[in-house]
Order: C-alpha cells, then sequence, then structure tokens
C-alpha cells in the first residue's frame, strides 16, 4: 500500500512536471535544499523525460549508501519510502546506466518536535457545619495536572491541601507525583495507595516511593515509605506524673510521655510470575518498623498542672499551678521510654 501511495504522489508530480514543459531526470522529493522531518521520508524522481532506460541499471545511494534494494524502480520513476533517517544533511545519487554523471542533490532531514500533551485543572471548596456554638471550616485546594510526551511518557500530579492540616495529627495533605514509560516502568513519589496483596499492602497510604516494572510476564514492585509520621502530641497533654521518692528521700515528679505516635516506617515488595489472564505466581515480603527516636523524650515548652497526691508534696510546687517541662528543673525525672505509657513501638507487623 506504502508503493502504491508513493506512486500516486510522483505520478501526479509528475503531470505536473510535464506541463511546466520539464524534461530529462525530475527530482520529486525531497526538494534540493529542502528541509524535512527524519520520519517516513520519501526519495523520488521521475524518469519520464528519458528514453530507452533499463530499470536494472539503475541504482540509488543515499550518503554513499546503496537502498537500490529498498526502492520501487521501473521504467518511469524512481521512489524509495524511509521509515526514519537521523538529522543532518543528506545526499542522493541517481546512477541511470549509460549516465555518465549521476543526478545529485541534497536536503536537510529536522528532529520532529515532540508531541506533548497536558491538562490540568484546580478546583477549590470552602463548608462551614455549626451545632449550636461549635462551628466548624473546612477549607479544601485541590490541582490535578497529567500529561505525556513521545508517545511514551506520560505523568501525573495530585495535590491536595486543607484547612484540616494538623501536626497534632496524620497527614490530610496529599502530595503525589507519578511518572510512567508506557506499561513497562511506573514511578510514584509522594503519598501512594499501593495495593500488592491482601496480606501485605492493601491500599494502605504512604509516603515515599512506589515502584513497579512489567515486561511481558516478569511483574515487580517495591515500596519503601513512611505510614506513620511520628506526632508529638498536644503539649498540654504530653506527660502524665507520679510522686515518688529520690534515694534521699525528696520527692519529685516521674514524668511519663503520653499522647505520641511513633513515626513507622515499611518496605515492602512482590515478585510476580505470569501475566494474569489465567495464571501468576507471586512471591510477597514486607517489613514494618516503628522508629523509636522520632519521639523526643523532653518537650520544654510541654506543660502540667500540678497537684499533690496521697503520697505528699513536691518542695517548691504550688497546687493548681501550671508549669512548663522547663521550669520544673530538677524537680522533675523522665521515664525511660520502655517505660511510657503510651503505645509501645511495634515490629514485623
Amino acid at each position: 500500500m506504502g508503493l502504491n501511495i508513493s506512486k500516486a504522489f510522483v505520478y501526479n508530480a509528475l503531470f505536473c512536471g510535464v506541463l511546466l514543459g520539464q524534461s530529462g531526470v525530475l527530482i520529486m522529493s525531497p526538494e534540493p535544499g529542502s528541509q524535512v522531518t527524519g520520519d517516513n521520508v520519501l526519495i523520488a524522481a521521475s524518469l519520464f523525460g528519458v528514453s530507452n532506460i533499463n530499470p536494472s541499471t539503475i541504482t540509488l545511494l543515499l550518503d554513499g549508501e546503496d537502498i537500490t534494494d529498498q526502492a520501487y524502480v521501473d521504467a518511469d520513476m524512481v521512489s524509495c519510502l524511509l521509515d526514519k533517517i537521523g538529522p543532518g544533511v543528506h545526499e542522493v545519487n541517481l546512477t541511470l546506466g549509460g549516465m555518465a554523471t549521476p543526478k545529485k542533490w541534497s536536503f536537510t532531514a529536522m528532529l520532529k518536535d515532540p508531541s506533548v500533551n497536558y491538562s490540568g485543572r484546580i478546583r477549590s471548596s470552602s463548608s462551614m457545619d455549626q451545632i449550636d456554638d461549635q462551628t466548624l471550616n473546612i477549607s479544601k485546594l485541590m490541582v490535578d495536572f497529567k500529561g505525556s510526551a513521545y508517545e511514551w511518557f506520560s505523568f501525573r500530579t495530585n495535590l491536595k491541601m486543607t484547612t484540616q492540616e494538623n501536626e497534632l495529627y496524620q497527614p490530610r495533605n496529599v502530595y503525589g507525583f507519578s511518572l510512567g514509560v508506557k506499561d513497562y516502568v511506573t514511578l510514584n513519589l509522594g503519598d501512594a495507595n499501593p495495593r500488592l496483596s491482601h496480606f501485605t499492602m492493601n491500599g494502605k497510604r504512604i509516603r515515599g516511593l512506589d515502584a513497579q516494572v512489567k515486561y511481558a510476564w516478569f511483574n515487580l514492585r517495591f515500596v519503601q515509605g513512611e505510614i506513620n509520621r511520628a506526632v508529638q502530641g498536644d503539649l498540654a497533654k504530653a506527660y502524665s506524673y507520679t510522686i515518688d521518692n529520690d534515694d534521699f528521700g525528696e520527692k519529685y515528679l516521674s514524668l511519663n510521655r503520653s499522647g505520641y505516635t511513633f513515626k513507622q516506617n515499611v518496605l515492602s515488595g512482590r515478585l510476580a510470575l505470569g501475566r494474569g489472564e489465567k495464571f501468576q505466581w507471586g512471591l510477597n515480603f514486607m517489613k514494618a518498623r516503628d522508629d523509636t527516636n522520632s519521639v523526643t523524650q523532653i518537650l520544654t515548652n510541654a506543660e502540667i498542672v500540678y497537684s499533690p497526691d496521697a503520697t505528699g508534696s513536691v518542695s517548691g510546687l504550688d497546687s493548681g499551678v501550671v508549669y512548663t517541662i522547663s521550669e520544673l528543673g530538677t524537680k522533675a525525672h523522665f521515664l525511660e521510654g520502655k517505660n511510657w505509657a503510651g503505645d509501645g513501638p511495634k515490629d514485623n507487623l
């Protein structure tokens, strides 16, 4: 079909050439000195004005390389359709049997501008709920942007920001960015919800890296990131205390850390063989662990309300007074992490 199209093109151009009264070898494509893209390059010349031509004696060269075998050759024309050639200046040599000097011309192949498509949208919303004297205002801003380039590369962003974001809780804002190379490679950075299996990662939000490689029957998935971020807690509720005695009988406050959340990291992966249409065998693993160093033991700005108990009172402290941890000085001792009242660290989830 490609040769028929080429031939039709040449004959149309040839008809115009005859009307113009040209004779001999007529260069049809590319025009001498012209600039063309490097894709689907048609090299064509008309032999309508040349008599007694034996097609078997015709030779077509491109940059000194014989491309006659790729060309369509008869007594009326020579044409060759090339899928792709490199950028730069190229020289064509057309030699006819019995012709002392070959017909030469040159043209320049240019890089084709990449096809880039993109789209995006920005949305915002605001709501207010009021129950009796309690008012809750929530505002959100969402940004979606996606695109593709070179017919094999794709990208996407997913951003969501809300006034509900608070350092005392797990993240409410969403920051996601993904890259793709056809269906072979997918890379998610930031917030993602990977699904590997029902027994490991099954849609839990992580903040980190989610990478996937798929090629034929080979599948590899790798996930590394943060499931929970560290939460130091409300400064007014960061400590509970008891009154104890030291070795010299002096009373002090034994401070117990509370209201915190450890940062939890996860490492997970899946290796699978098979396309999944009829059969797929996979091996999964996951390692999740709390980072015990992510919670600060001493928050100098945290506060407690001091009140004596049945065991007695601490000298120098007044009942009902709010003290910061820094103000307590040596009157406060801190329990080791293993004795904290909050949830202990978790491992091998």
